[in-house]
């Protein structure tokens, strides 16, 4: 991961508010769910520091977040059931190693969910929206085609201000 995550949190919120279908549709605040792997230290550690950055003061998520969800990979929770609830707008995917991670951007497609996930490589299995770094400068990569098949409609701004992938 080349962006830490309190600088992913930073700007998760004003990408969700970009999609312009979730503004549209959306009179309420919507769930954020975090996915990660309790066995790899890494991606929990990750999952920790988005839901403490998000969670904290200094970045004002509540005015479209209304709550985050973890959801351990490593135990036999049902994703697919997980993302059957409509008030689910988005899934960030942390660091994952030995989970299919283009399965997981497929079934996003199928329930509607914008993915977000901090590797940049994301973005080749089905990721839409990944965060790198040059030069010290955040970069958002947005994989356009994933994004037509999650029902997502980026404004104009963020499609001019983004890497476009695919």
């Amino acid at each position: 991961m080349t962006v830490p995550a309190d600088i992913q949190a930073s700007v998760i919120p004003k990408i969700l508010l970009m999609n312009k279908n979730l503004r549209s549709d959306y009179n309420r605040k919507v769930k954020l769910v975090i996915l990660y792997s309790g066995k790899q230290r890494n991606s929990e550690w990750v999952m920790n520091e988005l839901t403490r950055s998000l969670e904290s003061d200094s970045y004002q998520y509540s005015d479209i977040i209304n709550e985050i969800i973890p959801v351990d990979l490593s135990n036999e929770s049902n994703l697919e059931d997980i993302l059957k609830d409509p008030d689910i707008a988005a899934v960030y995917i942390t660091p994952l190693r030995g989970i299919d991670i283009g399965r997981i951007a497929s079934l996003c497609k199928e329930y509607k969910k914008m993915t977000i996930g901090g590797i940049p490589s994301y973005n080749d299995y089905g990721v839409t929206v990944t965060f790198d770094s040059r030069n010290n400068k955040l970069l958002i990569n947005i994989n356009t085609e994933a994004a037509k098949e999650e029902g997502v409609q980026f404004s104009a701004h963020l499609l001019k201000i983004a890497n476009i992938v695919r």
